[in-house]
């Protein structure tokens, strides 16, 4: 198999992911204990794992939006900001689940709270500014170091 050949089989892989659940976890540890928050979402998607139902994927195929949002988020912005948004909630639940607990101060909590919002915020905002062009610029680096190409 020769070099374009990967590459166009790591493109058509990565092209076909569509991300239909995100996961984000957060652990506090104190001397008092740990805690443990875990978060899943889901993006305007219907799963069989989501309840009892069906998967609606193919019910509304003459709906593109609908039949896209169905099936999940590509790898691309839309991804990002949702994993930064759901991973800063995340955080603040288990430092407001630790201050509950005792475990930490109203201090603390605040503090590492405060960090984990301008942190998503920046991470979103860095993500939104990003030129598309610049990030398939970047999607070709990993291309070519999958495919050995960058030696």
């Amino acid at each position: 198999m020769d070099t374009e050949e990967k590459r166009a089989i790591v493109r058509r892989v990565r092209d076909g992911l569509l991300i239909t659940k995100i996961v984000c976890t957060r652990t506090v540890k104190t001397p008092k204990g740990d805690v443990f928050v875990g978060f899943s979402a889901v993006w305007d998607n219907i799963q069989e794992d989501a309840g009892p139902g069906t998967d609606l994927i193919g019910v509304l195929e003459e709906d593109t939006d609908t039949a896209m949002a169905l099936r999940g988020l590509p790898l691309d912005r839309d991804l990002k900001v949702a994993v930064y948004i759901l991973g800063s909630e995340v955080d603040q639940a288990a430092h407001d689940r630790a201050l509950a607990a005792g475990m930490i101060s109203t201090a603390e909590r605040n503090k590492a709270n405060r960090l984990s919002s301008n942190n998503a915020s920046l991470l979103i905002s860095e993500a939104l500014d990003k030129p598309l062009a610049r990030r398939a610029g970047e999607q070709e680096k990993v291309v070519q170091h999958l495919t050995g190409d960058d030696k």
